[in-house]
């Protein structure tokens, strides 16, 4: 939808990164003069706004985003101050340095203050500043949901903003962001929003920073969802992507509806462990969303029957396994039942190594590695195995590695290692 008149007293927040990504840190640009093109382009969004929220992300330490920050190598630290020029590097090598976005959050966020003191386009600014926030309103300073947030990602700390205009009887709140993660949060926690003002209108664009926003009406499609419904969208979205209409509407016409709806709510609410019976019924409404025409009563035996049929032997055009699929799980219930819930409140998230993440050299890093420590080279054990002639299988993948022999090894049938 296009954007819509502002008609009532309304508010904006701004996710800044996609801005800072496509519109300004030009080479040969003092960072002065950087901010304030990035301000003047703040300043031409919210024209007509009565507040406008401007929300930056930045790096933790032991954050879980340090392993994929790690892959982009080591870069050096920039000192932003007012006369100094970007160099020719800058955009290389600025995220090669965790500390470089957090002094440049630092830097924006108090550049923006100074230069929304000389404006009156926007009667109340806010900018956030580490857990804290810099603002010309001096009740908000005193507000601690946003002047105390210890989120890291942008996600959960714009929906916080979000909820904050809704306290302050803003009738209209919108939302400028870059992807749909914002617009799945917003939609899933729009009754906490409309808890503070019954009346609230939430619109949310996608694609800031891009040639074109596309605008959504939340409160539109949290009524077309209804109340039930919205809670569950935080875990679907990390369980199958926002734009996977083709799971959403198999969920909502199968006869196992209710089952499924109640597994996603609960692994969306802070749940502390995985239940073997919630990843039977995932592994159900999978079967029944991607293949719905097989016999097979489990994954592990739809993933076996297409193997051999492989001419590469390529294993990621198999099914997902049982146990890829249980860490899966475990992923997404930790970004939507852990971290995202920080949009709300700062409760301590739990470790993630209770979810499978593991501290390796510094950085969290997913594991794969099932529970009773078998890893074997599929590709290896499968080549090897299927030349073993003989029955007794001593010197195979399989039998070396401590392993069973897979269900389609090329072993004689009665391989005492079967």
């Amino acid at each position: 939808m296009k954007r819509t008149n502002i008609d009532r007293p309304s508010a904006l927040v701004i996710e800044l990164s996609p801005l800072i990504r496509t519109q300004a840190l030009k080479v040969g640009m003092t960072f002065q003069d950087s901010a304030l093109s990035l301000f003047q382009r703040v300043v031409a969004l919210a024209k007509g706004y009565l507040r406008c929220d401007v929300v930056i992300d930045r790096y933790f330490e032991h954050s879980l985003k340090e392993n994929l920050r790690c892959k982009r190598g080591v870069g050096s630290r920039y000192v932003f101050k007012n006369d100094i020029e970007i160099p020719s590097d800058f955009k290389d090598n600025f995220l090669m340095n965790s500390a470089n976005k957090h002094d440049l959050g630092h830097y924006l966020a108090e550049k923006f203050t100074d230069f929304h003191s000389t404006t009156t386009n926007i009667p109340t600014f806010v900018c956030t500043h580490g857990n804290s926030i810099l603002t010309n309103s001096n009740s908000l300073r005193n507000q601690t949901d946003i002047n105390n947030c210890i989120s890291e990602e942008a996600d959960q700390r714009i929906l916080r903003h979000a909820i904050n205009c809704a306290k302050n009887a803003f009738e209209r709140v919108e939302v400028l962001t870059v992807g749909t993660d914002v617009l799945m949060l917003v939609i899933s926690y729009y009754s906490h929003l409309k808890s503070h003002n019954s009346s609230i209108s939430v619109f949310c664009g996608t694609g800031l920073g891009t040639a074109s926003i596309d605008y959504y009406n939340v409160r539109k499609i949290a009524a077309e969802l209804g109340e039930s419904i919205l809670r569950l969208h935080q875990v679907r979205h990390c369980f199958y992507g926002f734009s996977k209409t083709k799971f959403w509407n198999s969920m909502m016409e199968s006869t196992n509806k209710r089952t499924y709806v109640n597994v996603f709510q609960t692994l969306g609410s802070r749940p502390t462990t995985i239940l073997p019976e919630q990843v039977q019924v995932l592994e159900s409404y999978l079967l029944e969303v991607y293949y719905p025409n097989s016999e097979a009563s489990s994954l592990d035996s739809e993933r076996e029957r297409p193997y051999v049929r492989l001419a590469n032997s390529n294993i990621r055009q198999l099914p997902v396994s049982v146990r890829g699929l249980t860490e899966h799980i475990k992923r997404a219930c930790f970004q939507a039942g852990w971290l995202w819930q920080e949009a709300v409140n700062n409760s301590t998230v739990q470790n993630p190594e209770e979810w499978d993440w593991i501290l390796k050299d510094g950085r969290f890093v997913p594991n794969w590695q099932s529970n009773d420590g078998n890893i074997v080279d599929i590709h290896t054990a499968i080549q090897v195995c299927s030349n073993c002639k003989k029955t007794l299988c001593k010197k195979c993948k399989c039998k070396l590695t401590g392993m069973k022999c897979l269900p389609f090894c090329g072993c004689q049938r009665i391989c005492p290692n079967k």
